[in-house]
C-alpha cells in the first residue's frame, strides 16, 4: 500500500526519526539500546503507539536529549494518539484573550505527583469541555481510581482556555449543601457575598466569571432532598460562563451530564491461549514494562527503595500485582510502599489473602485514603441498609454475574443493580456476541450480547467480610452452589445435538462461579450430591473446551467425596465424563474402568441413549488402543441405538469416528462413503461447527490419493472452521495434518510452522497421544531436510511417550514412521544414531515441547 504523501507523520514521531539519524542509529539497534522490538520503535515514529513514561524517559537519556529540550520531549512521546474522529480538534483552541499562564491557575494546588497513565482520559475531557463545549462532567469511579488527581491534572491542562481560568473546591470539609458557596468562595479567595440564599451567592460569586470550577468528592452531598444537585442544576442552566468538572463515586443524574468512567490503569496483557503466532512470549514481556500500572508500582517504589527496579526475576510477580488489584492506582501505591520490607511475591502472596494488608502511613493523605479497607467502608457507609443488603449477598459471584442469577442468589432487583452501578460500586460489561452459526439457536437464554455485571476483586472480598458478618454467608453459599448446579444441568443437553457454541461461551464466563460452587459444595464438603451433579454437568463442556486436567480433577474428586453413592445417574454421569478426559489424557487403563461402570450403571438405569454414548466412548478408546475389531463392534452397536431413535446428529457423530477408524486402517473408500453420509446428514441439520472434522478426515482421502494440494485446502478450513468455533483439540488436530500435508508437497517451512503451532496447542492442552503422532511427523520432516540427528531425537520423544501410554501405530502412521528410520539409519552410523536417540530420550515431556515450539 503507497502511502498518502499528504499525511505527515506526529510531532514526537518526526522528532524521535530525526534524533536517531543524528545519532546514525538505524531501528534495529535504537530497539536495541533501549530493549524493544524494532517493531515498537517502528509504531513510536508512525504515530501508532506512544511509549510509556519510562520507555519516553529511555529514549530521552539514548538519545541524549539535551536537558532544557528533555520535558518537553517526554510531554510530547505521552500525549494521546490522535483518533481521527470528527469531534476531536486538529488543533486545541486558543486561551481567551487576556489569560496567562499564571493567572489560570492560581486558583489550583499543585499536584503532589506526577500524572502516570491515563492520557486517553484527559483528551476525553480536554474534547468534552472544550472541543464540545459541554457545561456539566462528572468523572465518576469507586474510591481509590484517581478522580481527584485527573481532575486535578485536567483543571492545571485546561485552565487557559478559560478568561478567569480554573478554580479547584475540594467538598470533603462540608456536610450540606448551604455550604457550598462558602467553600467556592473560599477557593477563589472571594468573599462570600451576603446572607441571601446559595442560589444567589453563586450568582454573586460566579455570574461574570468566565471558569473551569471543579468540585471534589460531590458524592457526600447526594442526600435524599438533592439539594446540592438543584444547585449544580442552577449552575448549569443559569451561570453560562462555568463550566462544571465533578468527581464523585455516584452520578448526578441531571440532564446534560456527561460521565466519564474512571477504571484501573492498563494493566499488562495476558499471554493468550496457545495459538499459531510465535514471540507470544516476547510480546506480553514487553507490555509488562509498558503499562501504566506497572509504571507508577515503580516510581512509587523507588521513593521508598531508591534501588528498586524491574528485573528478569520481579517483572512477573510485579504484573501479578497490578492484575491483581486491576489498575486501581491507590492500590498498586499501598502495595508499592511495601517493597521496603517485602519481596514482590510476598506481597502478592498477601494482597491475594485480602485487603487488610494495604496499608499506608502516609500522614499526609486523607484518612479514607490510608488503606483499601477505609475506602471501601467509607463506600459501605454511604449505603442504605437494603442495599448494603443486597451488595453483601451479590459478593458471593466471582468474575461476574448475569442479571438473572443476581436475582436468584442475592435477590438483587434492577433497581438495586443501577443504584450499585451509580454508585460505582458495580461494573457492567457487555458479552462479547458469540460467532453466527447457522444451525438454530439454542434453547435457554443466550449469553452473548447481554450485560454481564461485576465487582472490584478486592471490593468483592469486602463486601464477604460484610455478608459473614450478617451471618448469611452459609445460606447465599447454597442459593449460589444449587443456582449454578441447575444452570449447568440445563445447558449441558446443549453441548450435544450441533448447537453447543453459544453455550460453550456461556459456560465459559461463568468458571470462576463454577470454581465457587465447587470448594463450597467439596472442597469444604458442605454438600458433595451437589458438587457431584454439578461435575457431571460440566464434564462435555470441559472435554470440548480443552480443560482436560482441571475437570479430571473436579470429577476425581466429587467421585472420592461421593463413595458411598452406589449407583445413582448422578455417578453414571460423573464415572463416564472422568472415562473420556482419562482418554484425552492418555489414561487409558482408567478410563476404561470408568467408561465400564458408567455403561453398567446406565444399563441398570435403562437410559438408552447415555448407553449409546457411551458405548461410543468405549468405542474410541478401543480405536486409539488399536483394538480395531472391538472398537468397530461398539460403535456398531451404539449406531444400531441411535439409528433407532431417529437422532441424526448422534448417527452422523458415530459414522464420523467410524471413517476416521477405517481411514487410519487404509479403507479409504469404505470412509469416503461414510464420510458422504456425514456430510449430508450435517448439511440437512445445517450443522456448521461440525465440517471441522469432517474435512480434516476429508483432507486425508484426499492425502493418500496423491491430491496434496486438495487435502491442505480441506485442513485449512478445517482450521478455519474449529478456530470460529472454538474447538481448540479440533483446530491442533488439523494443523498437525497440515503439517503432514505440506511435508509430502515438499513445502518444509509452512510444515514447520503448522507442527509447532500444533504442539503449542497440544502442549496447553496435555494432550500426549496428539503430541506422540506430531513428533513423528516432526521428525519425518527432519529426515526428509537431511537433519537426521535432530529427527531421531524426536523420534526418541515420541516412542518413550508410545510406551508410557502403550498406544500403537496405525498403519498409516507406520508408514512414515518406517521412512523415517530408512532414512536416518542411511544418514548416520550406528553410535551416531543411538547417540542421538539417548539424547531425545532423556528429555521430559515438558522439555520436548519448549524445544519444539521454539526451534
Amino acid at each position: 500500500m503507497t502511502a498518502n504523501p499528504n499525511v505527515q507523520p506526529p510531532v514526537f514521531g518526526a522528532w524521535l526519526k530525526r534524533l536517531r539519524a543524528q545519532h546514525d542509529l538505524t531501528q534495529e539497534s535504537l530497539a536495541e539500546l533501549v530493549a524493544c522490538s524494532v517493531q515498537t520503535i517502528r509504531f513510536f515514529e508512525t504515530g501508532k503507539r506512544r511509549p510509556s513514561l519510562e520507555m519516553a524517559e529511555r529514549l530521552a537519556d539514548v538519545l541524549q536529549v539535551p536537558a532544557d529540550q528533555r520535558e518537553r520531549f517526554i510531554r510530547q512521546a505521552r500525549s494521546a494518539l490522535s483518533t481521527g474522529g470528527e469531534e476531536e480538534e486538529s488543533t486545541p483552541p486558543s486561551p481567551p484573550t487576556g489569560a496567562s499562564p499564571a493567572a489560570a491557575t492560581q486558583r489550583l494546588p499543585a499536584p503532589a505527583t506526577e500524572l502516570i497513565g491515563r492520557q486517553t482520559e484527559l483528551q476525553s475531557l480536554r474534547r468534552l469541555l472544550i472541543g464540545k463545549g459541554c457545561r456539566l462532567v462528572t468523572v465518576m469511579g469507586p474510591g481509590g481510581m484517581g478522580k481527584t488527581r485527573l481532575a486535578l491534572h485536567a483543571a492545571h491542562e485546561l485552565a487557559g482556555h478559560f478568561r478567569d481560568g480554573a478554580a479547584f473546591v475540594s467538598l470533603v470539609s462540608i456536610s450540606q449543601a448551604a455550604d457550598l458557596p462558602s467553600v467556592i468562595a473560599g477557593a477563589l479567595n472571594a468573599k462570600l457575598p451576603g446572607e441571601g440564599s446559595p442560589i444567589a451567592q453563586l450568582d454573586s460569586l460566579l455570574g461574570e466569571l468566565s471558569l473551569l470550577l471543579v468540585l471534589d468528592n460531590f458524592e457526600h452531598l447526594l442526600a435524599p432532598d438533592d439539594e446540592a444537585v438543584a444547585l449544580v442544576e442552577y449552575m448549569v442552566q443559569r451561570l453560562l460562563g462555568v463550566r462544571l468538572l465533578i468527581t464523585s463515586r455516584e452520578r448526578l443524574r441531571l440532564a446534560g451530564e456527561h460521565i466519564l468512567e474512571l477504571g484501573g490503569l492498563v494493566t499488562p496483557r495476558r499471554d493468550g491461549a496457545a495459538g499459531e503466532a510465535s514471540g507470544a512470549g516476547e510480546q506480553a514481556a514487553g507490555a509488562i514494562e509498558e503499562s501504566d500500572a506497572v509504571i507508577l508500582f515503580l516510581r512509587r517504589a523507588r521513593q521508598v527503595h531508591p534501588g528498586f527496579s524491574l528485573t528478569p526475576t520481579n517483572r512477573l510477580a510485579i504484573a501479578r500485582i497490578c492484575t491483581l488489584l486491576d489498575g486501581m492506582p491507590l492500590g498498586i501505591e499501598l502495595a508499592a510502599a511495601w517493597v521496603r520490607a517485602l519481596s514482590v511475591d510476598e506481597i502478592a502472596a498477601e494482597i491475594a489473602q485480602g485487603t487488610d494488608f494495604l496499608t499506608l502511613a502516609d500522614r499526609s493523605a486523607p484518612a479514607r485514603h490510608r488503606s483499601l479497607r477505609a475506602v471501601f467502608e467509607h463506600s459501605w457507609r454511604l449505603l442504605p441498609p437494603e442495599e448494603q443488603a443486597v451488595a453483601a449477598r451479590l459478593a458471593i459471584f466471582r468474575d461476574g454475574f448475569r442479571r438473572e442469577a443476581a436475582a436468584a442468589v442475592a435477590g438483587a432487583r434492577l433497581p438495586h443493580l443501577a443504584a450499585l452501578i451509580d454508585k460505582s460500586l458495580v461494573r457492567t460489561t457487555t458479552d462479547l456476541p458469540a460467532e453466527p452459526e447457522s444451525e438454530a439457536a439454542p434453547a435457554g437464554p443466550p449469553d452473548a450480547g447481554l450485560i454481564r455485571y461485576g465487582i472490584h476483586e478486592l471490593l468483592r472480598q469486602f463486601l464477604h467480610d460484610q455478608a459473614r458478618a450478617r451471618g448469611e454467608e452459609q445460606a447465599i453459599n447454597r442459593r449460589h452452589a444449587e443456582y449454578f448446579t441447575e444452570l449447568a444441568e440445563r445447558i449441558e443437553p446443549q453441548l450435544y445435538g450441533g448447537r453447543s457454541f453459544a453455550s460453550l461461551r456461556q459456560l465459559e464466563s461463568e468458571q470462576g462461579n463454577f470454581r465457587a460452587a465447587f470448594e463450597w459444595s467439596l472442597t469444604h464438603a458442605n454438600d458433595p450430591a451437589l458438587g457431584l451433579r454439578l461435575a457431571g454437568a460440566l464434564g462435555r463442556y470441559w472435554y470440548l473446551a480443552g480443560v482436560w486436567k482441571e475437570g479430571r480433577e473436579w470429577l476425581q474428586l466429587a467421585l472420592e467425596r461421593n463413595r458411598a453413592d452406589a449407583g445413582s445417574p448422578a455417578r453414571a454421569r460423573a464415572l463416564g465424563k472422568l472415562g473420556e478426559l482419562y482418554h484425552a489424557l492418555s489414561e487409558y487403563d482408567e478410563s476404561r474402568r470408568c467408561l465400564k461402570e458408567s455403561l453398567r450403571l446406565w444399563r441398570s438405569h435403562q437410559a438408552g441413549d447415555q448407553v449409546a454414548w457411551t458405548l461410543f466412548q468405549l468405542g474410541i478408546l478401543h480405536a486409539t488402543l488399536g483394538a480395531n475389531a472391538q472398537a468397530e463392534a461398539l460403535m456398531a452397536e451404539s449406531l444400531a441405538l441411535y439409528r433407532a431413535s431417529g437422532d441424526g446428529w448422534y448417527v452422523a457423530i458415530v459414522l464420523r469416528q467410524l471413517a476416521s477408524l477405517l481411514l487410519e486402517n487404509g479403507d479409504f473408500a469404505r470412509a469416503g462413503h461414510l464420510l458422504d453420509e456425514v456430510a449430508s446428514i450435517f448439511r440437512r441439520l445445517k450443522y456448521d461447527s461440525g465440517m471441522g472434522i469432517v474435512l480434516n478426515l476429508l483432507g486425508w482421502t484426499r492425502l493418500e490419493q496423491g491430491d496434496a494440494a486438495g487435502a491442505i485446502a480441506h485442513f485449512a478450513d478445517a482450521k478455519t472452521i474449529s478456530r470460529r468455533y472454538g474447538n481448540i483439540p479440533t483446530v491442533g488436530w488439523a494443523l498437525r495434518n497440515l503439517g503432514y500435508a505440506y511435508l509430502k508437497a515438499g513445502q518444509f517451512e509452512a510444515a514447520e510452522q503448522s507442527l509447532r503451532a500444533c504442539l503449542r496447542i497440544y502442549r496447553q492442552l496435555g494432550f500426549k497421544s496428539g503430541s506422540i503422532i506430531a513428533f513423528e511427523i516432526l521428525a519425518a520432516l527432519e529426515a526428509e531436510r537431511g537433519r537426521p540427528a535432530q529427527a531421531v531425537r524426536w523420534l526418541a520423544v515420541a516412542g518413550c511417550l508410545r510406551q508410557a501410554t502403550s498406544q500403537p501405530r496405525t498403519p498409516l502412521e507406520a508408514s512414515y514412521y518406517q521412512r523415517t528410520l530408512a532414512l536416518t539409519h542411511a544418514a548416520l552410523d550406528e553410535p551416531a544414531w543411538q547417540a542421538a536417540w539417548a539424547e531425545g530420550a532423556v528429555l521430559s515431556l515438558e522439555e520436548a515441547f519448549a524445544q519444539a515450539v521454539t526451534g
